[in-house]
């Protein structure tokens, strides 16, 4: 779950792009989850941008619309492969970095999971499938408390 709870952030990065890029609303947006399993099971996911705050109720409604497309529609197999890739590259590279080791440490000795074994990582990202993805983001985005919340400056 933690692994395919990574993956619904990966795709709406790549269909918010448009928000920047097309609509011109701002220079980017960014999008952060977190999950624990104690105390109980929390996901939660964070979705930020500036932007002109005469476009801020229509960018917002574009990053919701682009959450129920991919309730919806899913992702693609293409969209898969670069964000499998991506997250083998990062895997990879975060190796020789003490925090990643630190990790794999007080995952393995918290949760008796090791972290660095291929099966429990490369394995996992290699079995994701578009419905995975898709189902996953139904679950996490259906039913559950959202705050939109926008920030405006004080007028003069």
């Amino acid at each position: 779950n933690k692994i395919n709870g990574l993956t619904p952030k990966k795709p709406l990065l790549l269909s918010i792009t448009p928000i920047r890029e097309k609509e011109g609303g701002t220079y980017g947006v960014s999008v952060q989850q977190s999950s624990s399993e104690e105390p109980e099971a929390r996901y939660s996911m964070t979705m930020t941008f500036d932007c002109d705050p005469d476009k801020a109720e229509f960018l917002s409604s574009l990053i919701f619309k682009e959450i129920e497309t991919i309730k919806k529609d899913g992702v693609t197999s293409e969209e898969i492969s670069k964000i499998v890739k991506n997250y083998m590259k990062n895997h990879e590279q975060s190796k020789s970095h003490n925090l990643y080791w630190m990790s794999v440490i007080s995952t393995y000795y918290v949760h008796d999971l090791n972290n660095n074994d291929p099966k429990n990582f490369e394995d996992i990202l290699n079995s994701i499938t578009p419905e995975m993805v898709k189902d996953y983001a139904n679950r996490m985005f259906t039913g559950h408390d959202v705050v939109d919340v926008i920030f405006s400056p004080k007028k003069k």
